[in-house]
């Protein structure tokens, strides 16, 4: 909501603020179905995504074998995988669902990359990429990521900070699920490998350039493994003591966070949230 009241009435602000995309182009990217419908008009790659108006017309393109399982119900755009379900067989399709309309995806099996841009008027100011595998975020670099990015940022001209979700399958290739046009939830992770994204967007190019450390191969933990890391102290990084330092500076957004996602139940009447 703030990213979007900036879109809106920025430029009627005195002070500076953070560079964000237009709101057509931010209703755009946060819109799931619209994202995977760019995709495919710009050649990015993207898994089959229908759109339904209700459950029953999930449920009886599910009778009549119209959808491959398994596939990846969802709403538009919430967001934090609140009302995201697996369906992997007739039992699993919900009676209900508690938003409209359902974005149907096909689901595809493989590693989660997550990669985020600060962007300039369709420019690439700074980038990070990291996979997510159990609770810990690897940061990588994938230039085909990147390449595909570029397609869609230069061609909506977009400004401030872009994020996509990606799924690489077996064979390696990939798949772009959807887009966060926003600050996202694990930001801080890549301060601690070197890139402070809010920093990145208020300075010049040049700047970042000159600041940013090679993030390719660090390690940030999740909280799980960063408490089991707490046990053998001597085994923590430098990332996972800046970490447990930013916890520890002001724990209550954390918990809080925690909490609400233990607690929120999943918008799908049956299923849970992934």
């Amino acid at each position: 909501m703030t990213t979007r009241f900036l879109a809106l009435f920025g430029a009627a602000l005195k002070p500076i603020h953070y560079p964000v995309p237009t709101a057509v182009v931010f209703d755009l990217l946060d819109d799931k179905g619209r994202f995977a419908d760019l995709c495919a008009e710009l050649g990015v790659p993207c898994p089959e995504t229908t759109r339904v108006s209700a459950v029953e017309d999930l449920r009886r393109m599910a009778s009549e074998k119209r959808l491959a399982y398994p596939f990846i119900i969802k709403p538009a755009n919430l967001w934090g995988s609140a009302g995201v379900k697996k369906i992997s067989c007739d039992d699993e399709v919900p009676e209900r669902v508690d938003y409209a309309p359902i974005i149907v995806q096909q689901y595809i099996p493989g590693r989660e990359l997550c990669a985020f841009f600060l962007c300039d008027h369709g420019d690439i100011k700074a980038s990070v990429q990291y996979s997510r595998d159990a609770g810990r975020s690897t940061f990588v670099h994938e230039p085909e990521i990147e390449r595909y990015a570029r397609v869609i940022i230069k061609h909506l001209m977009c400004s401030g900070v872009v994020g996509f979700d990606v799924r690489c399958d077996a064979r390696g290739d990939f798949y772009f699920i959807e887009c966060n046009p926003r600050f996202w939830y694990r930001m801080h992770f890549a301060a601690f490998a070197g890139l402070n994204f809010v920093n990145a967007g208020f300075s010049s190019a040049n700047d970042i350039l000159d600041t940013i450390q090679a993030t390719n191969g660090i390690i940030v933990q999740g909280y799980r493994d960063l408490l089991r890391c707490m046990l053998t102290p001597w085994r923590m990084t430098n990332y996972d003591v800046a970490h447990l330092r930013y916890l520890m500076a002001d724990p209550i957004p954390t918990i809080a966070a925690v909490f609400d996602k233990v607690t929120k139940p999943s918008l799908a009447a049956n299923g849970s949230q992934l």
